[in-house]
């Protein structure tokens, strides 16, 4: 009985020691990230006709945000050229558009701001616009998501007066 045990921990003590693997270990390389296409510039033209009525120039910044546009309208004489940016912080998003270059009853540009909650959801837009016998603030707020989180309307509306 002796014997036989000797051998079966011989045979275990042999089978358990193996060869050292000389197959390199190869790491998965990391899954490519999806590529995202950002529009350049949209251009309108009438069917049947092939003059462009509208054309819109996108820019972004470095954290691949939209940061400016220009509206162009060649139709228009002389050629009619509106530019809007937008800025971004942890509380809102704002764009700035000169609507005022292009309508002269608007003194300085427009000014657009989307509020945003603690979650990054928006919260609140204001428009305000300027005139020369004052401003103009209109607000959508109460903004109400679906359970995933997708925005699905306002619930208010606001227009204070200065």
């Amino acid at each position: 009985m002796k014997r036989l045990a000797s051998i079966l921990l011989a045979a275990a003590a042999l089978g358990s020691c193996s060869k050292g693997n000389d197959t390199p270990v190869v790491p998965t390389p990391p899954a490519p990230a999806p590529q995202i296409d950002y529009i350049a510039k949209i251009e309108e033209f009438e069917q049947g006709n092939p003059n462009k009525r509208y054309e819109i120039s996108f820019a972004y910044d470095a954290q691949k945000r939209l940061s400016s546009f220009v509206e162009t309208y060649p139709q228009t004489t002389p050629v009619q050229v509106i530019k809007g940016t937008l800025s971004y912080s942890d509380e809102a998003i704002t764009l700035v558009y000169e609507e005022n270059k292009s309508q002269e009853i608007f003194v300085k540009p427009a000014e657009y701001r989307l509020a945003l909650d603690a979650k990054g959801k928006a919260s609140k837009l204001q428009e305000t616009h300027h005139y020369a016998g004052g401003e103009d603030i209109h607000a959508e707020k109460d903004y109400s998501y679906k359970g995933d989180g997708q925005l699905v309307g306002y619930l208010g509306t606001t227009t204070p007066r200065p």
